[in-house]
């Protein structure tokens, strides 16, 4: 379960990082 969240955490870190990029 560990390995799913912090996945689950990069994908969103990625996400937000990708919409307040140029």
């Amino acid at each position: 379960e560990e390995g799913r969240q912090a996945k689950n955490t990069l994908a969103t870190i990625r996400d937000l990082v990708s919409k307040e990029g140029p």
